[in-house]
């Protein structure tokens, strides 16, 4: 069954809104496509964990939710937090994940990111440039379809990795450490 299509010919058009709060400002685009969620610590308390999705490779340009986005074309996705620790703690995807629909159930499903690392799924291009190493999380993904939809979701589990335990940097790591939480639209 054909589920996924990669022709460089079709395009179809993506938005998505989202309320959001930034403490600082880009400066480029009015209406960036985002999603922030509030991660709870093991420690008590939580941080703010914001994804976007850009251009370019130096993620200075956001797509907005008025953009096209045409197949084949590379999408940069970055995850940042605002908190403040980088010397004991990175930001780490555990998984990310595309749906046909704005649901985590979906069984249309690719996944883009498995235990940290790029995912070798038929159909899908996927490249992590930075997980585990910083309070940022960058990968970038060929874009593809669903077909019979309009629309692409992709979601994130994460979490805050304390540094000490060493499997910050790593695929295929435990996290006992530390809470995880799911941000994604």
């Amino acid at each position: 069954r054909t589920w996924l299509s990669t022709l460089p010919d079709l395009e179809y058009e993506y938005s998505c809104v989202y309320p959001l709060d930034m403490q600082v400002s880009l400066g480029v685009a009015l209406h960036p496509i985002m999603s922030s969620v509030l991660l709870p610590l093991a420690s008590g308390g939580s941080v703010t964990v914001t994804m976007a999705a850009y251009w370019d490779s130096s993620y200075t340009r956001p797509i907005e939710d008025t953009d096209q986005l045409p197949l084949g074309t590379t999408v940069y996705f970055g995850l940042m937090t605002d908190f403040q620790d980088g010397d004991v703690f990175t930001l780490r995807a555990e998984s990310c994940f595309a749906t046909s629909t704005n649901s985590v159930t979906d069984p249309n499903r690719v996944d883009l990111i498995t235990r940290g690392c790029a995912s070798d799924q038929e159909g899908t291009t996927v490249e992590v440039a930075e997980n585990g190493q910083s309070l940022e999380v960058r990968f970038n993904v060929q874009v593809f379809a669903f077909v019979n939809y309009v629309q692409v979701f992709v979601f994130c589990d994460v979490r805050m990795c304390e540094e000490s335990t060493g499997s910050c940097h790593t695929c295929n790591s435990g996290r006992a450490d530390v809470k995880t939480g799911q941000i994604g639209r």
